[in-house]
């Protein structure tokens, strides 16, 4: 959920009004919940106008798993968040993907001053090749290994404009046009180089946390707090936080462990061990050849002929 204020705008296509439900003994069978009043708090915000506000554009990626895209806007400048696609469900039947549908951005390309990519999933990077071209084709942020998949991606778009990838890294700080300047924050995802961002905008900082998760040393205890803990200190004024699955109580499976399981059943298998994975997952696959080599196994991969194409026996 988003908070607004008087200078943060949200804007979106299914948005929905926010019911505040009272506590449970404000209830009983035979009583309509009770509205208790809630004291207003003195505004430390000085009104403003609505050209000096920050719009927050959502063009995918919320309530859904997939197609994330957002966009951020003040005055006669833009900056997009991620580019990705989503695969298609039980609704869609015959749809390859589908990707965002970016109206908004094609009327005003000619303020699109950056794309910046967080990681390198089809879901943050897959609609690249179709919709760059339509929002004007601006530079683009994103770390090196994301750089390199959606580069190679591009090479099956013969047509698509060529782009302006920019390397930045672990605490780079860049600025993206006059009122936005970016500094990136690396997080713990399933695939190398995920970056966050601290975006400075003349509101205040906006934090994007990309997809993360926490991960745990053999102990137990969460790593990397000192970085969030960093972040804070410099005030947030608007959080952006992954939230899939955070609706279930406790806490996800640390990669250690799942290293260990897997290490238990290379190391009592007699015969060949199979494994399946997402093709993204590099951190786990990398840690599967470590443990096969460490059990002198051979490795040989396999991946699926994409949809539609021949195979040759």
């Amino acid at each position: 959920m988003i908070r607004q204020n008087r200078k943060f705008e949200h804007q979106a296509e299914d948005s929905k009004p926010v019911v505040s439900r009272g506590r449970a003994g404000d209830f009983n069978r035979n009583r309509a919940p009770v509205r208790r009043p809630v004291p207003a708090r003195p505004s430390t915000v000085s009104p403003v106008s609505k050209e000096d506000m920050v719009r927050f554009v959502a063009l995918g990626g919320l309530e859904e798993v997939g197609r994330n895209m957002m966009a951020l806007e003040y005055k006669d400048e833009i900056i997009v968040v991620d580019m990705g696609l989503q695969f298609p469900e039980e609704d869609t039947p015959g749809i390859d993907y589908i990707i965002p549908n970016t109206t908004y951005l094609e009327e005003r390309k000619h303020k699109v001053k950056a794309v910046v990519i967080t990681h390198a999933h089809l879901d943050h990077i897959g609609a690249v090749p179709y919709l760059m071209g339509k929002v004007g084709n601006p530079p683009v942020y994103t770390a090196a290994l994301t750089k390199e998949m959606i580069l190679r991606r591009q090479e099956e778009f013969t047509n698509a404009p060529k782009l302006d990838i920019r390397v930045v890294q672990n605490h780079d700080k860049v600025r993206l046009s006059e009122h936005f300047e970016a500094e990136f924050f690396g997080v713990t995802h399933a695939i190398p180089d995920t970056l966050g961002m601290i975006l400075k905008t003349p509101i205040g900082n906006i934090v994007h946390f990309a997809e993360m998760k926490f991960d745990y040393d053999k102990d137990g205890k969460p790593q990397g707090l000192d970085e969030y803990e960093r972040i804070g200190k410099m005030g947030v004024h608007t959080l952006f936080l992954d939230s899939t699955g955070a609706v279930k109580p406790g806490f996800s499976l640390s990669e250690r462990i799942v290293e260990k399981n897997i290490e238990e059943i290379f190391k009592k298998a007699d015969g060949r061990v199979i494994v399946g994975a997402f093709s993204t997952l590099l951190v786990r696959i990398s840690e599967i050849i470590k443990i096969a080599e460490k059990y002198d196994r051979k490795i040989g991969s396999f991946r699926p002929a994409p949809k539609g194409s021949r195979t040759r026996a």
